[in-house]
């Protein structure tokens, strides 16, 4: 049996192929993602996609630039994650279990623009960035309902192609 073929148009945004492509197939009033706080439908997702982008953008966030993720299971992560992705940047999730040396290499090796961080991590991140020497936009969770609010939602999907990377991981090397 051949292995099946996959294809992808020229312009392929991975961010709005998920969240777009739900919606197209009727699941905008469904659950996307659940928190402490209660469930966001796609349709809600998609706005606050469409803001995270929009904030980054009005941070300098340029398309192949890397924003760091540092944070804990929240609805705000998947707005962030998806959001750098859908202005064609890059977002890079770390765990959130290590320690601020690690984070600063993390800092240096990536050059993140925008780092999003938990408030409970803050301090951590705030060192990581000390002993990297680096000047990223740091960007606290607590600050985020507030900002995406006022950040204007961006109209189009940066035009990505599949060849494009959507996000960096890094390994514990375990």
């Amino acid at each position: 049996m051949a292995a099946p073929q996959l294809t992808f148009p020229r312009e392929y945004n991975a961010a709005a192929a998920l969240i777009d492509g739900a919606i197209a197939r009727g699941r905008g009033a469904h659950a996307a993602y659940v928190d402490d706080r209660g469930a966001t439908s796609y349709s809600a997702l998609r706005e606050r996609i469409a803001r995270a982008a929009g904030l980054l953008a009005e941070l300098g966030v340029m398309p192949e630039q890397r924003v760091m993720l540092v944070m804990l299971d929240s609805v705000e992560f998947p707005s962030m994650f998806l959001g750098a992705i859908l202005l064609g940047a890059i977002a890079v999730p770390v765990n959130t279990l290590l320690t601020a040396r690690d984070y600063a290499g993390m800092l240096r090796d990536s050059r993140a623009r925008v780092v999003v961080v938990s408030d409970a991590l803050r301090a951590k991140v705030d060192e990581g960035v000390a002993i990297a020497g680096v000047a990223p936009t740091v960007v606290a969770t607590s600050e985020l309902p507030a900002r995406l609010a006022r950040a204007t939602p961006i109209a189009r999907a940066a035009a990505t192609t599949p060849d494009d990377p959507a996000f960096w991981l890094y390994s514990s090397g375990s």
